[in-house]
């Protein structure tokens, strides 16, 4: 029979493996009273909320994200109230050093000897990285059904502007210089070309949008829009930039680059109208495989590129939604809230992360990682130019199922000396190529149509008529375009255009024959 000697020795042993388990556990270990404060916390929850300093006497909400108090009381009132013996609840917490964590954590009610609830214990986990997946998740989903609507909307609007665009082209060039008319029309043109940048927004985010991506240094591009966002910036303004000599090449869109650094650099103008500092840095960095602060970074080598401003900076909350499409902080008619969400296209189209930290009052860093390529690697060749030409007319089969823009672009071919075979689909447009006797030198067709779109027209098309051209037309270019290889080649119209831009490309296309100099590329 055990004697109460050997009773209390197994049960301090009992006590202490508890104890050492308690304290020796990857996840967080703390009990909390009914006014809310700890009663203890074992080392790894005082070493993640704590900075390494006991929590304990402390009170829960020192911890919490300010936004998110009125949540975490109520949750704990509900526990309380309910007697709920065990729940998961994840909420966003503030450490003792003032980083941002998210934390996820089962709750139990504590009873004492009496059946009442006296506190609360919980055991608790870092759940950080594993918000950041599912935010980059429900972004990346958030972004495609997005992106789907806009490539829609994008499309159909891209052909609307082509009409308007084309239109006032040829009222332009009709009206003489001194006409009263002649501003009207530039006005219109003016306006056609403001729903040209915002479609071109809508479809960089989306990532429809045309992509030619080249090895390029960064670098580079910034030095090249140095003069342009200085002035952009303004006077009150100071911009400072730092660059790595030695950064290495990415592959991706000038272009996009361009329009990356164009909207940062607005966005902190914005969030500086006193004045301040704009700093643009540029290194590279290797991440090691393993464990690594951003889980959604393969391990290997990258490009940096930094731009932060002394700005008025963002809270926790805002921060959560400002890659979300239409989002905006500024005020109604200053901002269209595609801004950073054309960046997130744009960095997510070259490979890349960016992540941004900032605070009210201390102003916002936004980074960016493109992954290196190594130096000489092949890019997607520079389109050719087409030199000013002279033509001696041909035959144009148009096909677009939008009326305007085949009424406007036959009227721009005809004035210019072509004849137009007019087709509102694919069918009728095979069907008129068909009963066409003569020889038709260029197809003109728009991707997208009822019945049989641009790529099954242009497959029929040119097994009947293997010597003539295809050039195709489209608000938006989806994958398939990019596998028939639009991309590599000057075969797209990227909607809406001008007038001088279809002639040059339709008469880059005419066989020598039909020109006056054959030599039409450089």
């Amino acid at each position: 029979m055990k004697t109460r000697q050997n009773i209390l020795s197994a049960l301090q042993e009992s006590e202490a493996r508890y104890q050492h388990l308690v304290e020796s556990t990857s996840d967080g270990i703390y009990r909390i009273n009914l006014p809310g404060h700890f009663l203890y916390a074992n080392p790894i929850a005082c070493r993640v909320l704590g900075g390494g300093e006991s929590i304990v006497g402390r009170h829960y909400l020192e911890f919490v994200r300010p936004d998110f108090h009125d949540d975490m009381r109520q949750f704990y009132a509900r526990q309380v109230r309910d007697r709920t013996p065990i729940t998961y609840y994840e909420f966003p917490a503030v450490a003792a050093d003032g980083t941002g964590l998210w934390i996820g954590q089962r709750v139990h009610i504590e009873l004492d000897d009496r059946d009442t609830v006296v506190g609360l214990h919980a055991i608790a986990r870092d759940i950080t990285d594993k918000k950041r997946l599912e935010d980059d998740l429900r972004q990346a989903d958030k972004m495609r059904v997005v992106g789907q609507l806009a490539g829609g909307v994008a499309h159909d609007f891209n052909a609307i502007l082509t009409a308007i665009a084309a239109s006032a082209d040829v009222l332009i060039q009709s009206l003489g210089p001194n006409d009263a008319r002649t501003r009207t029309a530039e006005e219109i043109r003016k306006a056609a070309s403001t729903g040209e940048r915002l479609t071109s927004q809508l479809l960089t985010f989306s990532r429809r949008d045309l992509f030619r991506p080249q090895a390029l240094n960064v670098n580079h591009v910034i030095e090249e829009l140095r003069p342009m966002v200085e002035q952009l910036l303004g006077a009150s303004i100071t911009l400072q930039i730092t660059l790595d000599p030695s950064l290495g090449d990415v592959r991706a869109d000038t272009a996009q680059i361009e329009q990356v650094l164009v909207n940062l650099s607005l966005n902190a103008r914005d969030a500086m109208p006193a004045g301040g500092r704009l700093t643009i840095r540029t290194e590279n960095t290797f991440v090691e495989a393993g464990p690594i602060a951003n889980a959604t970074l393969y391990p290997g080598s990258y490009v940096v590129l930094t731009v932060s401003d002394t700005g008025a900076g963002m809270d926790e909350a805002t921060q959560e939604k400002i890659f979300e499409p239409f989002f905006t902080t500024k005020a109604h008619g200053q901002g269209n809230g595609l801004g950073l969400s054309t960046i997130f296209g744009i960095v997510n189209q070259a490979a890349g992360r960016i992540t941004v930290e900032s605070a009210p009052g201390a102003g916002t860093t936004v980074q960016i990682h493109i992954p290196q390529i190594r130096k000489g690697a092949t890019a997607y060749p520079t389109p050719p130019r087409s030199l000013p030409i002279e033509h001696r007319g041909g035959v144009v089969l148009v096909a677009d199922d939008e009326d305007g823009v085949r009424t406007v672009l036959t009227r721009v071919l005809e004035a210019n000396g072509y004849h137009v075979i007019s087709a509102i689909n694919g069918i009728d447009a095979l069907d008129k190529a068909k009963a066409h006797p003569g020889t038709i030198d260029v197809l003109l067709t728009d991707l997208v149509m009822p019945q049989m779109g641009g790529f099954e027209l242009a497959e029929a098309f040119s097994n009947e008529r293997p010597t003539s051209q295809v050039l195709f037309m489209s608000g938006y270019v989806d994958q398939r375009g990019l596998d028939y290889g639009i991309g590599n080649t000057v075969r797209l119209l990227h909607k809406p255009f001008d007038s001088d831009t279809v002639l040059s490309e339709v008469k880059r296309m005419m066989p020598p024959a039909r020109l006056t100099n054959s030599h039409v590329e450089s």
